[in-house]
């Protein structure tokens, strides 16, 4: 199956829980029905756990780049 800019719609799968990158837990960046995105995890307890708070980022930023485009249903004339 085709997702449109690499987003997967959560009623077709999810990750795995619990999944690791190496020893670190695999982060994804998802999208609310509102349309705000933040980075979350998906836990051995199968909910999204976000883990961005809105406090300032200590340090300096050193690189960004734009998010992906918001997940739109793909139309039929589009398949």
């Amino acid at each position: 199956r085709r997702y449109i800019n690499g987003w997967i719609p959560v009623t077709e799968r999810l990750p795995k829980p619990g999944e690791y990158d190496g020893d670190v837990d695999k982060y994804y960046l998802v999208q609310h029905e509102s349309g705000d995105m933040t980075v979350a995890r998906y836990t051995h307890s199968e909910y999204w756990e976000q883990i961005f708070t809105c406090r300032p980022i200590a340090g300096a930023i050193v690189a960004w780049m734009p998010l992906p485009e918001e997940y739109k249903v793909e139309s039929e004339e589009e398949e």
